[in-house]
């Protein structure tokens, strides 16, 4: 007899511990699958958010008026007429312009902005255009004002990155309610199972 009651407290002690191996088993499945879910869909988010924030047509307007001033520009007569024009036209942020060759500088201007002064100006604010042609000796070199521009960008990278710690900050919180349901759930199974071994062997 007591044999007997030996191996029936075994067997439903394995049982048991059995059915709590599956239960954990099967919510750890559980718990990847839907962090894979979380993950993938704040990655997706995240990437949508970059590409609207940064989405925009190239603006090549000083590039097109330097190609034009480089042709403009060959006559000395004409080239601070030149200049002058495209300045107060299209491109009021140049503030220096240089043609000339490998030996020679055969024009050269510098002019004032309207928005500040050129000493004040860092190296990334400025934009370097560099016009040269197949064959030839001759260069134009431009000088911009590209703060403004700058300064855009900066405040895009700025919202763009509030935005995806929002989305992070949000898809945790929202992965976290889930969990802990799935650890109380297993903490519970467990409990279960120890009370259910206990109750058997008394």
């Amino acid at each position: 007899m007591l044999d007997e009651f030996h191996h029936i407290d075994l067997e439903r002690v394995f049982n048991s511990s059995y059915w709590f191996a599956y239960s954990f088993s099967y919510t750890g499945a559980a718990m990847r699958e839907l962090t894979g879910q979380r993950i993938a869909t704040g990655a997706l988010m995240a990437i949508m958010l970059t590409v609207i924030c940064y989405w925009g047509e190239p603006d090549t307007t000083k590039v097109m008026t330097m190609l034009t001033l480089y042709g403009q520009t060959g006559n000395p007569k004409f080239a601070a007429l030149s200049v002058d024009v495209a300045r107060a036209s299209v491109i009021p942020s140049l503030f220096n312009y240089t043609r000339g060759n490998e030996t020679d500088i055969m024009f050269s201007g510098e002019y004032e902005l309207s928005n500040g002064e050129v000493t004040d100006l860092r190296e990334r604010e400025v934009l370097v255009v560099n016009v040269t042609q197949e064959l030839s000796e001759v260069y134009t070199l431009g000088l911009f004002d590209d703060s403004q521009i700058t300064t855009d960008h900066a405040k895009v990278e700025l919202a763009t990155t509030i935005l995806i710690l929002i989305v992070w900050i949000l898809a945790v919180a929202s992965f976290a309610g889930p969990v802990m349901t799935l650890v109380s759930y297993v903490r519970s199974i467990r409990c279960l199972s120890l009370h259910e071994t206990a109750s058997n062997g008394l």
